[in-house]
């Protein structure tokens, strides 16, 4: 990886070594300047308006460069994240190609190979979810950059079916009754960690839990009527009412009437 010694500082790093701290903007001297001084610069500068079908302003080129002199991606690697943009659609949204970019430099993505895989896997979690939302009714959204982590999580690592996915997310409605990418994760975190890949595991897995919880609903009730249960009455006590008013009546003195003067 290639850094320009005079213009811009080796990045500080941390210990995994990734830049610790966002780099300045430069200014347009500055960029002229590795214009001048560096071909890569001027060859990831003209090849990138050419996959992204439009002139690319200072603002543009300082990402650029700094992706390539700041974090270190070679210029095939840009040019190649400038094209998926194109694909996608989000030519003009160079924050896109940048935040790609970064991400890319933090995990190592930074060969043409690694690359290729890399953009093999989002096009299979993104082909993947759009099939899910067809399948579950709901319009299809473009997860962002938290919620994608989430899908590429379900579909690359864990490798759950579109299926999967469809029963989870009908068991989130039912819970919830909204869509929640945190609960959904929830549940095929538990089944992943279960070994539940099938709708057979999940059913039978939901059968077990529905019979545990009404066996723990039943033991809890069977303790509440323990607890209520009323105690004996006292021998002695009287529960006789008409008793207890004649009784009432004898104890109340009567007042008798006085004559008039």
């Amino acid at each position: 990886m290639t850094r320009s010694a005079c213009l811009i500082p080796e990045a500080p790093k941390k210990k995994s070594g990734i830049p610790a701290n966002n780099p300045a903007r430069l200014t347009i001297e500055e960029i002229n300047k590795r214009i001048v001084e560096s071909q890569d610069i001027v060859l990831l500068l003209n090849e990138a308006q050419l996959k992204l079908g439009r002139t690319i302003g200072t603002g543009d080129q300082n990402s650029l460069i700094l992706l390539h002199d700041y974090y270190g991606l070679p210029v095939e690697v840009i040019l190649c994240i400038c094209e998926y943009a194109r694909i996608k659609g989000k030519s003009a949204n160079m924050n896109y190609i940048y935040k790609i970019g970064v991400d890319w430099s933090q995990r190592e993505i930074d060969n043409i190979e690694a690359a290729d895989e890399e953009l093999k896997r989002i096009e299979n979690t993104n082909s993947k979810w759009a099939v899910f939302c067809r399948e579950a009714g709901i319009q299809e959204k473009t997860p962002n950059s938290s919620q994608e982590k989430y899908v590429s999580q379900w579909i690359n690592e864990w490798n759950f079916t579109v299926l999967m996915l469809v029963l989870a997310y009908e068991e989130m409605i039912t819970n919830t009754g909204k869509f929640s990418f945190s609960y959904m994760h929830k549940i095929l975190s538990s089944w992943h960690k279960k070994g539940i890949d099938t709708p057979e595991k999940a059913d039978e897995e939901k059968k077990n839990f529905m019979q545990e919880k009404e066996k723990h609903a039943l033991e809890k009730s069977k303790g509440n009527k323990k607890d209520k249960t009323p105690h004996a009455p006292d021998p002695g006590a009287s529960y006789d009412l008409a008793r207890a008013d004649e009784i009432a009546n004898k104890s109340v003195p009567k007042v008798k009437k006085r004559g008039k003067r």
